[in-house]
């Protein structure tokens, strides 16, 4: 068995593991303390040397398990990997959060490589690539900080156009959900997901998360067709399919994140 956890900007998601398959997941509300509320979550939910694994939304060192910076969370290089092992008695495994949810979606497709997208409070992507997780030199996927309007609006992280700033939850709670709202979000989710299907030419493309959950079916044709309005006739784009876990793939693939670092430690 083995517990995930998924650390987002508006909740903590947890699900317990058995031979790979989810048991029991549940969720609470994020607050500001949010690393002491994970470490009380945490020591209530885990048995006596169960493996552990969290997935957080920001730039998370995952060989030092440490938080640099997230745009939506407290904090500023927290040791949460520490903090917790300290807290548990063990070894907690740390990453970031679409790195968990790019674990779990590829573990599932059995697909390489695989590009995951996952749009909630903001936006984060993974690639798997040779049966693992792409780092780069540790922060790589941070795709909704990427600049798709140099002169757009202003980001949660200061600068000005990054791609969240026109598809994720915090702009549609600023713009509302309108028909044609969505429908403007899913040229935006489009024209990013096609620069990233051009730089990257993933074998597929899963998109997730919240907001996907949430309004899937309105954005994901409009993004569609965007996609295939930039594609050359030469280079077809590949499957672009929605998550097979939903709201739950950073939670599990923090879990299986867990069980892979106990068996290279044991």
């Amino acid at each position: 068995m083995a517990i995930g956890a998924d650390v987002g900007g508006s909740r903590i998601k947890f699900v317990r593991l058995a031979d790979n398959e989810v048991v029991w997941r549940g969720q609470v509300d994020v607050k500001r303390a949010w690393p002491e509320l994970l470490a009380n979550e945490l020591v209530s939910l885990a048995e006596p040397e169960e493996p552990i694994g969290v997935g957080i939304a920001g730039l998370v060192d995952h060989h030092r398990g440490i938080l640099r910076w997230a745009p939506h969370l407290d904090g500023v290089d927290v040791p949460i990997g520490a903090e917790l092992s300290a807290r548990l008695g063990r070894r907690v495994a740390v990453d970031n959060d679409a790195n968990c949810a790019t674990r779990a979606e590829a573990t599932s497709l059995a697909q390489d490589p695989v590009l995951v997208v996952m749009l909630g409070t903001g936006i984060g992507a993974g690639l798997w690539t040779g049966g693992d997780v792409y780092r780069g030199r540790s922060f790589a996927g941070e795709v909704g900080h990427m600049t798709i309007e140099p002169d757009g609006r202003v980001c949660r992280c200061g600068r000005l156009g990054c791609w969240e700033t026109r598809i994720s939850s915090w702009r549609l709670a600023e713009v509302g959900t309108s028909p044609a709202q969505l429908q403007d979000a899913g040229i935006w989710l489009g024209r990013g997901l096609f620069n990233l299907i051009t730089i990257l030419d993933p074998a597929v493309n899963v998109v997730g998360g919240g907001v996907t959950a949430e309004h899937g079916d309105e954005i994901l044709p409009a993004a569609l067709d965007e996609i295939a309005r930039l594609s050359d006739i030469h280079r077809p784009p590949p499957p672009i399919v929605a998550s097979r876990h939903g709201i739950w793939a950073g939670a599990i693939g923090a879990a299986l994140l867990a069980q892979k670092d106990s068996q290279a430690l044991s």
